[in-house]
């Protein structure tokens, strides 16, 4: 590539030598673009997927893409992995700021990633032993680094400067994107040599690089970057990954004590490893993780509500109940162990149970739309309508945009059979969000039966049967309103 201003050579880095200029960045947003409109190409082609690797090039490229960010995230959230869309939502507002559209985005992935747990609680499906056998590679985001209390006394390191967060920020979105292998870790230095000036990062790529063949040598490279740079989680996290998927007689226990790492340090190493096992649906081993982790400290809320997660998510409503609990325990005050008690304990039929602890809950941490929601859920099924109404208007009042507040006030009138307020409701909920669930397609459409309105109901069931193709109530209910608008 020549100059556009003197006709020299461009470097392999496209800086001109005579006229002094940088036009790396504008190869770098072209670049990008071309990969966005070839994006939206596949999108139309119905290729979501090849569509995300073009993505997640053009952010690799140019990491400030606006556009591809928010699509990326947009096209996770489709998928229904709200985590990842949330990420790219996050890395947009950071750039960008609380714009309206990214606002909405992060509001309305947050809910349905809190909804897909707690409302659909589906079945774990394990992978089976042999499969984490042969679980090489990790998917890392950018982890936070370790803090100062996390090493023991001896240890002394200056903080991460602002560049070298980025460069791990950079490679922890690289491991993420790809297959790791020595073709990734190459076009990984392709992209960002510039950047990698410190030899740290080049000994880690090389650990990686190493990982599937040469295990030995990989490990050799990584716990030299624990000396180096001993705050960084990302080799610390493989280490020990290595030697536990290798079967190893050693102990998780031995294995730490490699490190200079104090009690805390240990207990946020596992709990953060923990977490990727169970991103990767290893929940069995995520288990022994968190359990070595409570070992080293059996107080420790981060890893009590870890716990809870996992067992909510297996449907064991007693354990995670369990679990919770002794969070909360520790800290009557931390919302999320208030929560997963409530949750659990609205599973396990121990309704007033659960209104005991949200309602103490409220007057520690003070108003929260999700303790009213579930506090309302609750003293419904007490028979205590008159409150639930409230509590749920409450949480209505402190976030007007939650479909599921809606859903719920929906559902309330329409079981009281007061069907225009609960269409209203219902309706609200399906424009926050159109595949919210397909009961609230389902009661709409009973609700404008109700209220003899079949055309308008016979649109309702057309939608929801688009959104919720698989659903059988939605097509006998369609297909009995077309039979009786025939005859």
């Amino acid at each position: 590539m020549n100059c556009p201003q003197c006709n020299n050579k461009l470097s392999a880095t496209f800086y001109c030598r005579i006229c002094g200029k940088s036009y790396l960045k504008d190869v770098q947003k072209n670049t990008a673009n071309m990969l966005f409109n070839e994006a939206l190409r596949q999108i139309k082609l119905q290729s979501n997927g090849a569509a995300i690797e073009k993505l997640q090039l053009a952010i690799i490229v140019d990491p400030s893409h606006m556009e591809s960010l928010i699509l990326l995230g947009k096209l996770f959230a489709q998928a229904g992995l709200y985590r990842d869309a949330l990420k790219y939502f996050y890395r947009a507002r950071k750039i960008a700021g609380d714009t309206l559209e990214i606002t909405n985005a992060i509001s309305k992935t947050t809910f349905l990633q809190k909804r897909l747990v707690v409302e659909k609680t589906e079945e774990i499906k394990e992978v089976p032993k042999e499969t984490f056998n042969n679980f090489i590679y990790l998917k890392l985001s950018p982890l936070p680094p370790f803090e100062k209390e996390a090493f023991k006394e001896e240890i002394i390191f200056d903080p991460l400067n602002e560049n070298e967060i980025k460069v791990w920020q950079k490679i922890a979105e690289i491991e993420n994107t790809f297959p790791l292998g020595v073709g990734t870790a190459s076009h990984l230095i392709e992209f960002f040599f510039q950047e990698l000036r410190s030899h740290v990062d080049l000994i880690y790529l090389e650990g990686l690089i190493f990982l599937e063949k040469k295990p030995e040598l990989a490990l050799k490279k990584l716990y030299e970057v624990t000396k180096l740079k001993p705050q960084i989680l990302n080799p610390y996290l493989y280490i020990v990954h290595t030697h536990y998927r290798n079967g190893e007689e050693k102990s998780l226990n031995e294995i730490l004590d490699n490190f200079k790492l104090t009690v805390k340090g240990k207990s946020h190493l596992l709990n953060s490893l923990a977490e990727i096992y169970s991103s990767h649906n290893y929940f069995s081993e995520a288990k022994k993780i968190l359990i070595n982790s409570l070992n080293l400290d059996e107080k420790n809320i981060e890893t009590l509500i870890s716990l809870g997660n996992l067992e909510f998510r297996a449907k064991n409503f007693e354990q995670s109940a369990y679990w919770f609990y002794k969070a909360y325990e520790e800290n009557p005050a931390n919302e999320k162990s208030v929560l997963g008690v409530a949750r659990s304990y609205f599973f396990c039929y121990k309704f007033s149970e659960a209104i005991q602890i949200i309602q103490k809950a409220l007057s520690q941490i003070g108003e929260s739309a999700e303790l009213y929601i579930e506090l309302s859920k609750n003293q419904w099924h007490c028979e205590k309508k008159k409150e639930a109404i409230k509590s749920a208007r409450k949480a209505l009042m402190l976030d007007k945009n939650n479909p599921m507040i809606h859903y719920y006030l929906g559902l309330y009138n329409f079981q009281e059979k007061k069907y225009k307020k609960a269409k209203i409701y219902f309706q609200k909920c399906l424009t926050l969000d159109e595949s919210f669930s397909v009961d609230a397609y389902y009661y709409l459409a009973q609700c404008l039966i109700e209220l003899s309105n079949k055309k308008e109901t016979i649109l309702v069931l057309e939608k929801a049967q688009k959104n919720f193709p698989d659903s059988p109530k939605v097509k006998i209910l369609l297909m009995q309103l077309k039979f009786l608008e025939n005859k």
